[in-house]
């Protein structure tokens, strides 16, 4: 059933004509004009010029630069889509305090169970690629990588109260209700 469905889309996509949404967010788009941009713009001679300025080394610039962005730091926890229509104004597509628990919960499933830290990062990975085959970073493009870094988030959480749980003391005591403060913003 899922073949079904997805063959359809396919053809819906690429044999109807509805491919023009896609070329005009894909970063494949304008390519040649850039590539002419850059060769004119060169002080090299133009044999020289097009072993660097070429229609694969300016995919390639595009493709790192768009992909790379999926995972900035600035557009996942600071200030995220500049479209309001897709995200909340100046505010990344996670809590700025979850940012450390989602490094410490990283570490700790690549520590405890490297199989399962590698199927991760490869979801991670594969996921961002819609938001890095396209122009501009949207939540909707990238939705299938957001359930990761929730999942070393919650890790990273879930160490720190068990962690807080060991300290019978006042300070374990305030620090735990720190914590429920913090995650109840």
């Amino acid at each position: 059933i899922f073949s079904i469905f997805y063959l359809s889309i396919l053809q819906l996509t690429f044999l109807k004509g509805n491919i023009e949404d896609y070329n005009k967010s894909s970063i494949f788009s304008d390519v040649a004009q850039n590539v002419d941009s850059e060769r004119y713009q060169t002080n090299a001679p133009l044999w020289l010029s097009s072993i660097f300025h070429n229609k694969l080394s300016v995919s390639l610039k595009r493709l790192e630069t768009s992909y790379v962005s999926v995972f900035s730091i600035n557009w996942l926890f600071i200030n995220g889509s500049g479209n309001l229509q897709h995200a909340v104004g100046n505010h990344g597509q996670f809590f700025l305090f979850e940012l450390p628990f989602f490094f410490i919960g990283a570490y700790l499933i690549f520590k405890k169970n490297s199989k399962l830290g590698l199927f991760l990062l490869g979801w991670l990975l594969i996921g961002a690629l819609p938001g890095g085959l396209t122009n501009g970073n949207y939540a909707y493009r990238s939705i299938h990588m957001l359930p990761i870094p929730l999942v070393f988030s919650s890790v990273g959480m879930v160490w720190l109260w068990e962690l807080l749980n060991k300290k019978k003391s006042f300070q374990g005591t305030a620090f735990k209700s720190l914590f429920v403060g913090i995650m109840g913003i």
